[in-house]
């Protein structure tokens, strides 16, 4: 009788350690520690006598936190351990939700393609899409946003249309669905809609306090806005991604939106700049795959730049063009396959060329994101493919918004002309390229335009650019128009909502432009803004 008293006293007092662990472990997901938030949930899993609910959740958690941190691969076993402990009808404990994280988890470790048997899980074997139909709206979002990412738009759009309903008290619900809903706008090009949304889906992820969909969302609208030809949106989205990464430690995120502020300076012709945050970014961590491949896909194209093969060596892994079509994902194979291709023809191997360019197209569908490969295609390409990619790069001029493409056709032809030595038809298709890539601002590809024909100076590797800023910032960085246009009011005075009003935005839009600002200056407060431009005092 006593030895049964002692043995509950002793499991009482190790489920009271047992929630003391958890608790601090969730006090410490609440600040962002989520190094630490996973050692205390470990530790909590480590104590036993857990029912099975307990130790699902802690599971769940331990996932949650690794998902935050520098390798968030790492997760997926603990969230697959948290799927096994789950029962029938535990559908509303939280099993639905983890599969959608596993689903995530696939993305991050570049296997999209198997992204949709997760989602397909989550959605229907547990019967929710009447129960609750923010999730069932929500995860239609999420299987439309991985399909697009896959090149499947016409799917997408059966999953999720830029019309579907959202109800605004739901939660998180908003912020994902509007995010869905402006790349449903960019990938038909009615510019304006999907920037106003993607502005709409950043004021609704706030209620997420960790910041991971706010950051993931002003990544997407980099990567769209890219896409739409506007690289200055582009940077500043990234930068403020970026921001978010780094206030609410998310690790891996951190030199994940380095690496992509290094691609939109890269494609900006900021070669210094670029160089720099790949560089920035190899001092963090980067052998989770998503990173391995940008981080290479980064380093070809510098490597190129500067004909520095150091870069490649260090920086570009073994497996890149492998890891690339793993991923399945048109954006990620198209950049990849582009400087494999120029590696074989500076090697004098175009039969290599054309294969590569064979299996780049192979998984490509559209336009969007692979411009660069698919004028390529013309010169070192079969001509099959070739007149696949000019189809494609053509399908896209029919759609507003088609500057990128026009100019990339003009490549196209230019390359086209090359390859018949037709040399003057291939200058002046290079020349007008050019002139578009000056407009739109990609310098780097207004200089590849002008160097097929023999035109294009040499990029000064060494020089500084006025656009030459780190990521602690510059005294005189060149900021974006409308940032400007808010600094100049800040300057006079006038608070966020009054600045609000008289540029028609919303006032947490101005507070975004603010941390954007202040970020560029180096600057930790508003009253600096103001100090930084007040003349000094007049001696007496």
């Amino acid at each position: 009788m006593k030895q049964r008293q002692e043995q509950a006293r002793e499991r009482r007092l190790n489920l009271a350690d047992t929630k003391a662990l958890e608790m601090a472990g969730d006090e410490a997901t609440a600040r962002w520690a989520y190094v630490e938030a996973q050692g205390l949930y470990e530790q909590a899993v480590a104590q036993g006598l857990l029912s099975r609910s307990q130790e699902r959740n802690l599971c769940r958690k331990i996932g949650f936190s690794i998902r935050n941190g520098t390798r968030p691969e790492r997760a997926t076993s603990w969230f697959e351990r948290s799927l096994q402990l789950y029962e029938p009808n535990d559908a509303r404990t939280g099993a639905p939700g983890t599969w959608r994280y596993l689903a995530h988890q696939r993305w991050v470790e570049v296997r999209s393609g198997e992204i949709f048997e997760s989602l397909t899980k989550a959605q229907n074997e547990f019967h929710l899409q009447d129960e609750d139909p923010e999730f069932s709206t929500r995860t239609r979002a999420l299987h439309a946003y991985y399909l697009i990412l896959l090149g499947r738009y016409n799917e997408a759009t059966d999953y999720f249309s830029s019309g579907s309903k959202i109800r605004q008290d739901w939660t998180i619900g908003p912020a994902v669905c509007l995010n869905q809903r402006a790349i449903s706008y960019a990938i038909k090009g009615e510019v304006d809609w999907a920037f106003h949304t993607f502005e709409r889906a950043v004021e609704y992820s706030k209620g997420y306090l960790d910041g991971y969909y706010t950051a993931t969302i002003w990544d997407d609208y980099a990567t769209w806005a890219s896409a739409l030809g506007r690289l200055d949106l582009a940077q500043s989205n990234c930068e403020r991604a970026l921001l978010i990464a780094r206030e609410r430690r998310i690790g891996w995120r951190i030199p994940y939106l380095t690496l992509r502020l290094s691609e939109v300076s890269l494609k900006s012709g900021n070669i210094k700049r670029a160089h720099h945050l790949l560089l920035d970014a190899l001092t963090y961590d980067t052998e989770t795959p998503v990173l391995r491949l940008l981080r290479s896909a980064i380093a070809l194209q510098l490597s190129h730049v500067l004909d520095d093969e150091e870069i490649r060596k260090r920086a570009v892994a073994d497996d890149a063009l492998e890891l690339a079509f793993q991923s399945g994902e048109p954006r990620r194979i198209a950049p990849i396959v582009a400087e494999y291709v120029r590696l074989a023809i500076g090697q004098g191997n175009a039969r290599l060329a054309k294969h590569l360019v064979a299996r780049g197209l192979g998984a490509i569908s559209q336009a969007d994101h692979a411009e660069e490969l698919l004028a390529l295609s013309a010169r070192y390409g079969f001509s099959a493919d070739a007149q696949q990619a000019k189809h494609l790069l053509l399908a896209r001029m029919q759609l507003p918004q088609c500057h990128l493409a026009e100019a990339f056709l003009d490549v196209w032809e230019a390359q086209a002309a090359l390859k018949r030595r037709a040399t003057l038809v291939a200058r002046n298709h290079a020349q007008r390229a050019a002139a578009a890539f000056a407009r739109l601002g990609w310098w780097s590809q207004h200089t590849r335009a002008l160097a097929l024909v023999g035109m294009a100076q040499n990029i000064d590797k060494h020089q500084p650019s006025s656009q030459d800023v780190t990521i602690l910032g510059d005294l005189s960085p060149a900021l974006t128009n409308r940032e400007r246009q808010v600094a100049d009011l800040v300057l006079k005075g006038l608070t966020n909502r009054v600045i609000a009003g008289a540029l028609n935005i919303s006032e947490h839009t101005v507070e975004s432009h603010m941390t954007s600002i202040l970020h560029r200056l180096g600057l930790r407060s508003r009253w600096q803004l103001i100090q930084l431009k007040r003349p000094p005092d007049s001696e007496l």
